[in-house]
């Protein structure tokens, strides 16, 4: 059986992995950001945008960092919690996205 070869597109990312740190916000092509939050083992949480939508893949849990990490890697896609079409998150932290379905407290505070 044949691999096709890794393209590493995050280099930001893997530096940080081999650093244990956490990477900044990077952008990969036009329609993909990555946009770290403080989170064990895994600070990865990626925007994807698309024909008006901005989705969000697996947010984190609810904590004020990572809402800030968030919310500001949000911002400098140029965006905010409210032009979000869409969360993905992940069954097992159905009590970690942050509470941001329509109309939650959470939501509408951070704006």
């Amino acid at each position: 059986m044949s691999l096709t070869p890794i393209t590493l597109t995050g280099h930001a990312q893997k530096e940080a992995w081999q650093n244990k740190a956490l990477p900044p916000v990077e952008q990969f092509g036009t329609d993909v950001w990555s946009i770290p939050v403080p989170f064990p083992d895994n600070p990865m949480r990626y925007l994807l945008l698309g024909d008006g939508d901005a989705i969000l893949i697996d947010p984190g849990w609810d904590s004020d960092a990572g809402m800030d990490h968030l919310v500001a890697g949000l911002r400098q896609a140029g965006l905010g919690p409210t032009d979000l079409t869409g969360i993905v998150s992940p069954p097992i932290s159905t009590r970690t996205i942050w509470g941001w379905p329509p109309g939650c407290a959470r939501r509408q505070e951070r704006g």
